[in-house]
């Protein structure tokens, strides 16, 4: 993927109108909500992207569609403000079709503005992209002279409410059309409040404060909720060890963190892993790459997932509690006192240890595996040193 943060020529488009249309308006609310754009230029997104740029938007011009979506996805992922992409219409669309599944998989809140067909009706080469974005789950909502502002924002809205992608489509021969008198959109129903049930809260608190080896693994939905802070208290008065989702690597910044749980666990961190007696799990949805297709936990082991998002049902085997996150940890401290006797903590001290929490590889690979193939590992341990040796690039 290569990409440049660029400025749209003045040559290109100095005929062309740049405020006082239905793009223009879209561009201002672009700009306000996510105050950066991911792009490729094309007919149907030229106004757009010329109205940001020109108004001092930092646009960053992909030499793909797709990179287009791949980039708004990992904004989002790294300083986690919400992000917007354009492509144009037709196969501009469809060459970001993948990438935009994969967001709406992965749950990534961003902004896809597109061109697309006339009000009129499709010509030869348009398709239908709003049906083409249902398939992959995806809504697509259509700007245009009487709600380009207010149907903007309930984009972003919309995408942040529902922690996933929503599409904004551009018809062609209305970008450039003048606005009209706003129609008031109908009220967006509020996010439904998921409250804490006395009886789970009592329940989950009891099989927590008699786990021998309690374990609290914290996903994407945690740092949504702003949970973190409380359940580190939790997990300090268990005396509970700590995991992650990728999605909430980190995190925890403890040093009983036995870091990112799933297919990227350190194998001497999955045998202490594989000791809990009970598993709290706030806010990761357990699907297979994070559960290492089931096999992250014993059969046995007690399961309890806390979130407010409906049950995908990846874990059958774990119990799901609906409710809202950061009010369910909270009432969970209000009933879990400080652990009067030894607890995980002590009995595994090695957790915490510089040489147990290091990135280092545990053994020093071979150049070559037992097939005679090279060893991934040794080739990831070989550039590490490179890059310990000579500092950043």
């Amino acid at each position: 993927m290569t990409s440049t943060s660029t400025q749209v020529l003045p040559g290109d488009t100095a005929a062309l109108p740049d405020e006082g249309h239905v793009a223009a308006i879209v561009a201002d609310v672009v700009a306000e909500r996510a105050g950066h754009l991911f792009g490729l230029m094309g007919n149907g997104n030229v106004h757009l992207i010329s109205r940001l740029t020109r108004r001092g938007c930092p646009f960053t011009s992909a030499r793909h569609e797709s990179a287009t979506v791949a980039m708004a996805d990992a904004y989002y992922r790294s300083p986690g403000n919400i992000a917007a992409a354009t492509t144009t219409y037709g196969a501009g669309f469809t060459n970001a079709y993948t990438t935009l599944a994969e967001a709406r998989i992965a749950r990534i809140p961003l902004v896809l503005v597109v061109g697309d067909a006339p009000s009129t009706g499709p010509r030869p080469f348009d398709i239908d992209q709003t049906k083409a974005a249902e398939a992959a789950g995806v809504l697509t909502l259509v700007a245009g002279p009487d709600n380009a502002e207010a149907i903007t924002h309930r984009a972003f809205d919309l995408a942040l409410q529902t922690v996933q992608p929503v599409v904004l489509a551009l018809p062609y021969d209305l970008a450039t059309a003048p606005p009209s008198a706003p129609q008031p959109l109908e009220p967006m129903p509020a996010k439904p409040a998921w409250p804490a049930d006395p009886g789970d809260l009592d329940r989950v608190a009891e099989l927590l404060a008699a786990a021998k080896r309690p374990l609290i693994l914290g996903g994407r939905g945690m740092l949504l909720a702003d949970a973190v802070a409380p359940l580190l208290q939790l997990g300090d008065r268990l005396g509970a060890l700590f995991m992650t989702s990728l999605m909430a690597a980190n995190a925890f910044n403890s040093s009983w963190d036995l870091g990112i749980a799933g297919g990227f666990t350190r194998l001497h961190r999955l045998d202490i892993a594989r000791q809990a007696d009970v598993v709290l799990v706030v806010g990761a949805s357990q699907n297979l790459f994070q559960t290492r297709y089931g096999t992250l936990f014993p059969a046995d082991t007690k399961i309890i997932r806390i979130d407010n998002e409906p049950d995908p049902g990846n874990l059958a085997s774990a119990e799901y509690i609906r409710a809202d996150i950061r009010p369910f940890v909270e009432g969970l401290l209000e009933r879990v006192t400080a652990a009067t006797t030894t607890t995980w903590r002590d009995n595994a001290p090695e957790v915490a240890s510089p040489e147990f929490r290091s990135s280092l590889p545990s053994e020093n690979p071979e150049e070559f595996g037992p097939d005679g193939r090279l060893n991934p590992r040794a080739v990831v341990a070989a550039l590490d040193g490179i890059c310990r040796r000579h500092g950043p690039w």
